[in-house]
């Protein structure tokens, strides 16, 4: 099977990065010829992957975005593939994997919680009218063969929002590599992470990860803190954002000493071993693939119910799930519960048994399922 892959940065970095990488990975182990039409890449030399460069017009964001879809629709016509797979709103495709969900609601959750001039500056900026205009462009019937959601929450918002006949989505969750991801390696990562960081190993150690600050709810986190009484807290950041916003709100709060922030890393699996509980307050967040991460490593999870990822916990046996977000004082109230040592381990235990139901191996063989259906659909 040829099967094209489209995607504009196609790195290791991220959730989506670390998916798209596996899910390629996967494919190629199984001996499918995979090509990935992508305006950035990470070069590695063992990947037998098929790189094909989509320009972008560097510049404003509705630019780039407006000249991938041009292009990408010009590029891969000249080729023949059986499967066209897309997770970046293009026109050209058999299947879209809908993980960045409905544009429109990620815009209703954040005006919720910004300034009236920031409203204003996000109605007037013109990439917002773009993207909903993209999406209703390719969620109309002729553009697409299928479409796959992260999450059930994902897949009521596009059929409530554009009209989609529900039997056109299939839900898929994302799949987590299991041996990667592994309780096993805790002990060590305790140890090597928290003396890189200078954190004590009797510190209670809360994890962040996520690029994307304000969507993921750092704010919120970060707030939090001020409300704990526990002395020897610490909040590690990994990601990617605006660092000096979010370092001007944790010192004016005065919580310079328990905040550390670390980047964008490599072996993200080692800091989820470090940490004591894993913390997602998102805004919107069509999945969340470090939930499942953090779960797959045993670590107790804390995440909002606007994160997909929480319809696969059970709330105070294999994670918690918070109603508001932006209520630093539930969040507050949730960590607390994980204060205590014997809890903590329990549930991270069923955390990593509900894990190991969600790997890569079970979400690429339903995702062949459907390259199977449409072949067979071209066929007519």
């Amino acid at each position: 099977m040829k099967i094209a892959f489209v995607q504009k940065k196609f790195t290791i970095h991220g959730g989506a990065g670390r998916y798209a990488a596996d899910f390629i990975n996967n494919l190629i182990e199984k001996g499918y010829e995979v090509h990935v039409f992508a305006n950035q890449w990470d070069k590695e030399e063992d990947r037998k992957v098929h790189f094909h460069y989509i320009p972008m017009i560097k510049g404003l964001s509705l630019l780039k975005l407006i000249s991938f879809v041009v292009f990408s629709h010009i590029i891969i016509s000249r080729y023949k593939f059986e499967i066209i797979h897309t997770n970046d709103r293009i026109i050209y495709k058999d299947i879209y994997l809908a993980s960045d969900g409905c544009h429109k609601i990620w815009l209703k959750n954040r005006n919720k919680h910004v300034s009236s001039l920031k409203k204003i500056l996000i109605k007037i900026n013109p990439l917002h009218h773009l993207i909903p205009y993209l999406e209703k462009i390719l969620f109309m019937k002729r553009n697409y063969k299928k479409i796959i959601a992260v999450s059930r929450r994902s897949k009521k918002e596009i059929v409530e929002n554009y009209n989609i006949p529900e039997t056109d989505i299939e839900v898929i969750y994302h799949g987590v590599d299991i041996n990667r991801f592994h309780p096993r390696n805790v002990i060590d990562c305790r140890r090597y992470i928290r003396a890189e960081y200078g954190i004590d190993p009797k510190d209670f150690l809360i994890l962040f990860v996520g690029s994307g600050f304000e969507r993921k709810g750092l704010s919120f986190l970060i707030k939090s803190l001020c409300y704990l009484d526990k002395e020897n807290v610490k909040l590690l950041i990994v990601g990617k954002g605006n660092n000096k916003a979010y370092l001007k709100i944790h010192k004016k709060l005065g919580l310079r000493d328990k905040i550390i922030f670390a980047g964008v890393k490599e072996r993200i699996e080692d800091f989820y071993c470090a940490a004591d509980v894993y913390v997602l307050p998102t805004l919107y967040e069509p999945f969340g693939l470090s939930v499942l991460e953090s779960m797959a490593c045993g670590i107790p999870v804390i995440t909002s119910k606007m994160c997909g990822a929480s319809e696969i916990l059970t709330h105070g046996e294999n994670g918690l799930i918070i109603d508001r977000p932006d209520n630093p004082r539930e969040i507050v109230a949730n960590i607390k519960l994980l204060f205590d040592e014997t809890r903590r381990y329990q549930m991270g235990k069923k955390a990593r048994e509900r894990a190991e139901e969600f790997t890569d191996e079970v979400q690429i063989e339903k995702t062949l399922n459907i390259y199977n259906e449409i072949i067979k659909m071209k066929q007519y």
